[in-house]
């Protein structure tokens, strides 16, 4: 019987968490386990939304259904998850919004299809015209997600050293990592500034710039820009210009990495200050002191 226990409870570890085991036991030993899959708390068809790309690019959905992911000990979970899990689906939902008002703003330029987009999801009011982004909502299962978000609250490979890296994501994928072991995050939609006055960092545009990555757009030089590769030199939120490489990359047909999926070969991240900019200071110190 000792045996019976320990292998039902080695298979049982083996089940990802949330997962229920079910085994049907003999004389013999165990004959067939089966895991019960996860279920949704709210039982409705997040598939229409989750499962429907609204152009060739296939990581741009009628909606998003975010599975966040904690990294860190179990007191760093249970007393920072709360506050912060509100912060980033409101930042999700607002970053969605501002890059959907960058795409208004070029729309006599753009693609019949995506004025199309646009019409649908807008609406005036009064001599203005509003946008409204796609739904945003968390899942309790990642099976049922189409994008994942891990969060980090302590160090670990994908942020080992460098406190300078506060974001990273899949380009042309379905996943975002938070650096929230070396900065502190909070959420603002009417607060443009990258920083409110305790030094905490807006979540609205970097996940803004994330999302830019996971459609597809790479960092950006030369210009203002959402996707510019530190906070030093990022716009506030998307402009003119990044909502027509928005648009370039939403006519591209691209299937995207699957949620979770994360390469570090094929990734890229939002940093707190620009490493160049740190490089060509170095180089003419170094010319100052010969």
């Amino acid at each position: 019987m000792s045996f019976l226990k320990s292998a039902i409870s080695g298979l049982r570890s083996s089940f990802p968490k949330g997962r229920a085991l079910f085994c049907l036991v003999a004389s013999i030993g165990i004959l067939w386990c089966n895991a019960q899959p996860c279920q949704e708390t709210n039982q409705w068809k997040y598939q229409d939304y989750t499962q429907k790309p609204l152009f060739a690019n296939k990581v741009f959905t009628k909606g998003f259904g975010v599975y966040i992911q904690w990294q860190g000990t179990k007191k760093q979970i249970a007393t920072r998850t709360g506050g912060i899990r509100d912060a980033i689906l409101q930042g999700f939902q607002v970053a969605l919004t501002n890059w959907g008002v960058s795409l208004l703003m070029n729309k006599d330029h753009l693609d019949p299809s995506i004025q199309k987009y646009i019409d649908d999801y807008s609406f005036k009011q009064g001599n203005n015209r509003l946008y409204n982004a796609p739904m945003v909502f968390t899942v309790d299962c990642p099976e049922d997600a189409n994008f994942v978000i891990l969060v980090y609250f302590q160090k670990g490979k994908k942020f080992p050293d460098d406190k300078n890296v506060l974001a990273e994501s899949q380009i042309k994928g379905r996943t975002i990592l938070l650096n929230l072991h070396d900065h502190q995050a909070m959420y603002e939609q009417r607060l443009f500034d990258i920083r409110d006055s305790a030094g905490n960092l807006n979540i609205v545009p970097i996940l803004a710039h994330e999302l830019g990555h996971s459609f597809g757009l790479v960092h950006t030089t030369g210009h203002a820009s959402i996707m510019a590769a530190s906070l030093d030199l990022i716009a506030r939120f998307p402009t003119q210009q990044d909502g027509l490489d928005l648009a370039k990359v939403l006519l591209t047909a691209i299937e995207g990495t699957a949620p979770g999926y994360f390469s570090p070969t094929d990734c890229a991240g939002l940093k707190e200050k620009d490493s160049i900019q740190k490089a060509a200071k170095r180089q003419a110190n170094a010319k100052t002191d010969r």
